[in-house]
Parts: structure tokens; C-alpha cells; sequence
């Protein structure tokens, strides 16, 4: 099969360390040797801004591995699904499933969240899909793409404004769905297993902050236990409150609050992350500052995981293992505005077992054109502390005013790398362009047309 890629060239950015990224371009410019393609919404879409909301999920089909690609324009706006890896061959081309009918109206308040989920009771690679207005979560996946089942959450409580699933099946369930607007505006967290959602008890590290799951993040501890993270962005005061769930033999969850994390800096809280970055078997923990109005820090905040406090309440501080803040590379400039942070995401760019960080800065210049958004990719390290010495930018080499890219962020397994270890591929939101583009090869180390040669790093012909 002939795969349709877009060539890219390069951009470095110096911390301490140099490293090459790359730039989308419709084939205009074959300098480099990493590839990205454009994805642009389904014929017939009805709605602007698509790539508000992307997601990166994998698992099987039919037998054999499988990673997708959901995205969609935000509130009130169908989905669709494109498939990256069908076994082991890049895809990328029509999508596989569209939420909503494409030709008519979604119902009030769907598709504020996408979740994307390997595994959901019993099914097959599923993308969920959640209505606020009804408190409903809806789940299409790929063993009878024309069949969803509808899940009854509480309603009244902004239910699905967030959402996060986990990489693999897990004892847990499938995913985590914040839940803003319960118990008066203070917030609240649920599960999504086999029964209907349940509420994460975190009342331990509540108080302090408002609207409790504008955004969610969960990750894999062991087999019976996830790291959750939840972000209280509202008020005077923000926090983001990070818990452990066990899950027992038969099924049941007990929630220990583990560290809360304050600030007073708006929008403190509502882009979360978690992934191991530095290799030490703990989960670590991302904070960013999401979009919006206001003044925000464009400033990542890191927790190490080998710090987190013992369970029981927020009395322990976690103490803050280091701070990521938007460097400029070459044509691209970061500032104040530039929203540093936007948007955060975990996978192992690289293949080298480590995780790394995905940070989104959609307001950030890119030669001299404001709003056109950029992606930092902060490679993992044994050592979180240098965590900020090393990073790609990932930028369009015909940037156009407010494209926004990185607005949204998220990865997708792609082909497996050296070491026989599965890379994760980036992919990024362009709303202002209407598009989702993928980063084939960021030019971090083992993720260079170099170090891969004859795979789909190489640019190829139209």
C-alpha cells in the first residue's frame, strides 16, 4: 500500500541540549527527512474548529494490534475516528467510526470529552463520547461500529466534562470522568467500570479550589492500583488533588488521598498528566494551566512520584520536583501569552521505555505569526530534576494566525522502534485550520529518519 505523508523540516530548540523537531507542509518544503500528515475533518462535517479535542488509543482488532485516532470540534460536535496502525502498517486514511450523524445535530452538551478506551466491558477498542447536558456517557467501538451503549451518570453535575482512560485493561475499569458542577460547584470525581460511574471519595484534599474535575488524568501504579489526579482550577485558591485507588479481589475501590498541590495562578490545575518520566517505577505528575481568559503561567509543573506524600490527607507537601517553561527555538517564540501548557500528554516518543511529556502552546508565535501554536516534546530521564535540559518543537513551517496547534494534545502507538520497544506517535489539534496533525518522527533520538531507516520516517511522493 502507498502511504501519503507530508514532508517536514527541521527546527532546534537549545536547553542545555540541542535537539531537531520538525514542521508540517503540504509538500512544499523536503528538507528534512521526518514525515507528519494532516488530518482533516470527515466530507460533510458541519462544525469549525475541529481538532479541539483529540485522543490516542490502541488495543486489537480482529486478532492483530490496533491504534486510532479520535477527534472532534468541541461541545455539540460529531466525532471521528481515523485509524493509525492497522497491524503493522501506518494507515492514516479514512476514518473507521463518525459519532453523531454528520448531517445532523449531536445532542446538547456531547463531545465536550473524548475517551478512548482499549477495552470496555468485554468490547473492543472503544471511544466514548459524553453528553453534560444529560449526564451521559456514549461508547461505539470497533467490534459493531453501528451499536452504542448509553451510560447513565448522574445528571445535574456537568458529568463528562472531563474524562481519561487508562493505556490497558486494568482492574480499575476503563476510565475516570471528572464532574465539575456536583455537590454545589465543589466537584467530584468517578469511576467508569462495569456498574454505573462511582464517585472517588477525595473529600480528604477537598476545600480548597472550585469545580473539581475540569480535568482528570490517571496511570497505571500496578495491577490492582491506578495514580489519579483531578484539578480544582476555580476560585481564588486552585488545587489538584492526586489519590490512589485500590481495587480488592472483588472489585472494590478504596480511595487514599496522597498530595494536593496549590496555587494561586489562574488556571492552575486544568491540564493534567501523568506518566513515569524519569524510569523509577513511580508516577509522576504534570500540572499546566489549560486556555482560556485571564492571566495564566505558561508553566508546566512537575511532581515526582518518589515524593508523593503517604496517604491520608493534603497535610503532607509535595514538593515541587521541577518546572518546564516554553523555550524558543528557531522561529518559534514563547512568551506570557503563548499559553505554555495548554494542553499535556504522556507516551514514549522515543522507544527508549521512558515516558515522555507532549506540551501544548497554542498562542505561541511561529516566524512572526501570532496564535499559530507549537508542541514541546520534553524527553523522559533518569534524572527529573534536568528534566527541562532537552526538548523538540514541533511547529508549521507555513504558519497561519491563530491556527492554534497544540491546543490539543495526545499520542497513539505507532510502529515498534528499536529495541523492539513500540513507539508513540505525537498528534495535535490546529482548530484555527480545521485540522489534526501527526508527528510521524519528532527528530528526538531513535525517533529520527536516521536511526529508522525504510519506515514511514522517510518523505515520500504524493
Amino acid at each position: 500500500m502507498h502511504r501519503t505523508l507530508f514532508a517536514s523540516s527541521l527546527v532546534a530548540i537549545a536547553l542545555g541540549a540541542v535537539a531537531p523537531g520538525c514542521v508540517p507542509t503540504d509538500f512544499d518544503d523536503r528538507r528534512s527527512e521526518a514525515s507528519t500528515r494532516a488530518l482533516p475533518p470527515p466530507a460533510n462535517y458541519q462544525n469549525v474548529r475541529f481538532g479541539i479535542n483529540v485522543v490516542g488509543y490502541s488495543g486489537t482488532v480482529a486478532g492483530q494490534f490496533a491504534s486510532r485516532i479520535a477527534a472532534n470540534a468541541g461541545r455539540d460536535t460529531a466525532f471521528a475516528v481515523y485509524p493509525l496502525m492497522v497491524g503493522e502498517e501506518v494507515r492514516l486514511d479514512t476514518p473507521t467510526i463518525t459519532g453523531c450523524a454528520l448531517e445532523t445535530p449531536c445532542e446538547p452538551g456531547s463531545g465536550l470529552s473524548l475517551v478512548g478506551m482499549p477495552t470496555f466491558r468485554g468490547r473492543s477498542m472503544c471511544i466514548a463520547s459524553a453528553s453534560v447536558e444529560g449526564g451521559q456517557i456514549k461508547v461505539n467501538c470497533e467490534d459493531d461500529a453501528t451499536r452504542f451503549e448509553t451510560i447513565a451518570g448522574p445528571s445535574g453535575e456537568r458529568f463528562g466534562s472531563a474524562g481519561a482512560g487508562l493505556r490497558r485493561p486494568h482492574a480499575f475499569g476503563s476510565a475516570i470522568y471528572g464532574a465539575p458542577g456536583a455537590l454545589g460547584a465543589a466537584g467530584a470525581v468517578y469511576r467508569l467500570a462495569d456498574g454505573p460511574p462511582s464517585p472517588l471519595d477525595l473529600s480528604m484534599g477537598m476545600g480548597v479550589g472550585r469545580e473539581l474535575g475540569r480535568a482528570v488524568a490517571i496511570g497505571i501504579v500496578d495491577s490492582s492500583t491506578v495514580l489519579v489526579a483531578a484539578g480544582a482550577p476555580r476560585g481564588t485558591d486552585r488545587r489538584v488533588i492526586a489519590a490512589t485507588v485500590t481495587i480488592d479481589a472483588g472489585g472494590a475501590a478504596t480511595t487514599s488521598v496522597r498530595g494536593c498541590m496549590d496555587a494561586t495562578t489562574g488556571g492552575f490545575g486544568e491540564a493534567l498528566a501523568i506518566g513515569d518520566f524519569d524510569g523509577d517505577g513511580t508516577q509522576d505528575v504534570a500540572v499546566g494551566s489549560g486556555v482560556g481568559d485571564g492571566a495564566r503561567e505558561s508553566v508546566v509543573r512537575i511532581f515526582a512520584g518518589s515524593s508523593m506524600p503517604a496517604p491520608g490527607s493534603c497535610a503532607g507537601a509535595w514538593p515541587e520536583a521541577t518546572r518546564l517553561t516554553c523555550p524558543s527555538a528557531e522561529g518559534v517564540v514563547c512568551d506570557d501569552t503563548s499559553d505554555f501548557g495548554a494542553a499535556l500528554a504522556v507516551g514514549d516518543v522515543d522507544g527508549d521505555g521512558l515516558d515522555d511529556l507532549v506540551v501544548g502552546a497554542p498562542n505561541a508565535r511561529v516566524d512572526d505569526v501570532g496564535g499559530a501554536g507549537a508542541v514541546f516534546v520534553f524527553r523522559g530521564t533518569s534524572a527529573i530534576t534536568t528534566f527541562n535540559t532537552g526538548a523538540v518543537a514541533l511547529a508549521h513551517s507555513s504558519p497561519t494566525t491563530n491556527a492554534n496547534l497544540g491546543q490539543a494534545v495526545t499520542t497513539a502507538p505507532g510502529p515498534m522502534g528499536t529495541g523492539g520497544r513500540r513507539r508513540d506517535e505525537v498528534v495535535a489539534g490546529a482548530p484555527g485550520v480545521n485540522r489534526v496533525y501527526v508527528f510521524l518522527c519528532t527528530g528526538l533520538g531513535a525517533d529520527r529518519a536516521s536511526d529508522l531507516p525504510g519506515t514511514q520516517c522517510q518523505a515520500m511522493e504524493p
